[in-house]
């Protein structure tokens, strides 16, 4: 029992510290569970002195069932480095020359992926797509608590195409967070440009929700995130709409 929610001996709570009902009541664990990692898929692994999970034996390490534990988003956005206002787009330059590394650049930099956000990797053939939906470099795709933004619950690598949408390492699908669907502030960072995050939270769930930085009427927090003209070359902020380069 939990909070006046029936469990036994494992829960999983949102954010808030409610139970999360999306995941699935565990059955049959004789004894505790003392060390639990969240997997890729959305699933964890649990470790303890049990010897059955869901009336099966398992001797003490088991993979646990995640359910509905993922949400979809499809965050659109411009680097205002690469932007060209005249196309609209952003150059592909970097992956022109083989610049864009196959595995994503962020953990070697020191950034902690949350719920098994990093270490992504992009197949050779989608850094050899061409046209809009070229890549132009990895981001991270953040989801941050809805009443303390300052608290990352989940992030995803992913890649931005000329066009400026953010996709998953496939090049083309949406991007996958595993987090339980809610409400959250969407974030975006560079490696070389300041970040924007929306300024409110988001409803998100498994149907794919698109939030795009590149209009003007998208309210993001703070004031810089989203100049509508600056100089080519200027090193204020990152992410912008449209017009902006």
């Amino acid at each position: 029992m939990f909070d006046g929610v029936v469990r036994h001996m494992l829960a999983r709570l949102n954010t808030d510290g409610s139970v999360d009902m999306n995941f699935p009541v565990q059955s049959g664990i004789g004894f505790g569970v003392f060390a639990l990692a969240m997997l890729p898929d959305g699933d964890m692994l649990a470790g303890g002195e049990f010897t059955e999970l869901n009336d099966t034996g398992k001797n003490r390490l088991a993979r646990v069932n995640g359910g509905d534990v993922s949400v979809s988003v499809s965050p659109r956005v411009f680097l205002q480095g690469p932007y060209d206002s005249g196309a609209q787009t952003m150059s592909d330059a970097l992956r022109a020359a083989a610049l864009v590394p196959s595995i994503e650049p962020y953990t070697a930099l020191g950034y902690t992926h949350v719920a098994g956000g990093g270490g992504t990797s992009v197949p050779p053939s989608v850094l050899a797509a061409t046209g809009n939906n070229a890549i132009v470099d990895h981001v991270v795709v953040e989801l941050r608590h809805a009443t303390t933004p300052s608290v990352v619950v989940a992030t995803r690598g992913a890649l931005v195409q000329r066009d400026g949408d953010a996709v998953g390492m496939d090049g083309s699908s949406p991007v996958i967070l595993y987090v339980a669907p809610g409400n959250y502030h969407v974030a975006i960072h560079h490696r070389n440009h300041l970040g924007v995050m929306s300024a409110g939270p988001i409803t998100l769930s498994s149907t794919t929700t698109t939030v795009d930085f590149t209009l003007p009427a998208t309210a993001t927090h703070g004031s810089s995130a989203q100049p509508t003209s600056a100089p080519e070359l200027s090193s204020g902020p990152a992410m912008s709409p449209v017009m902006a380069s």
